[in-house]
């Protein structure tokens, strides 16, 4: 999950009183880098999903796996309803979230051992 819509994002991810309950399961709460989840997830010139990363994705990914399946899969619907454009959501960048439904599902499995 990146950061919230208008906030800077070098502000520690907080719960916005309007959010659902599964933000407040988030692995990414309060967390002290928030940029690894609001800059950019892939290198210049990569235009494949799947192209090189940044540095800051790839820990991105690593506080995504302390997420439940249940908590990942509503921070990305979250992400997919409010067309974030930038930055992890819901265990995927942004290159990633505009891949069809199946092959989302197919990197989460790959990458956090279920969809």
């Amino acid at each position: 999950m990146a950061g919230q819509p208008g906030r800077p994002a070098t502000e520690p991810i907080t719960l916005p009183p309007s959010q659902s309950s599964w933000w407040k399961q988030a692995a990414c709460l309060g967390h002290r880098h928030p940029e690894w989840f609001t800059s950019a997830c892939h290198h210049p010139g990569g235009n494949r999903a799947r192209g090189p990363l940044t540095v800051n994705a790839k820990r991105a990914f690593v506080v995504c796996a302390g997420c439940s399946r249940f908590t990942r899969r509503a921070c990305l619907a979250e992400a997919l309803s409010l067309i974030e454009q930038v930055g992890v959501w819901g265990g995927l960048t942004d290159k990633e979230r505009m891949l069809l439904p199946h092959e989302r599902d197919l990197i989460l499995r790959e990458r956090y051992g279920s969809a």
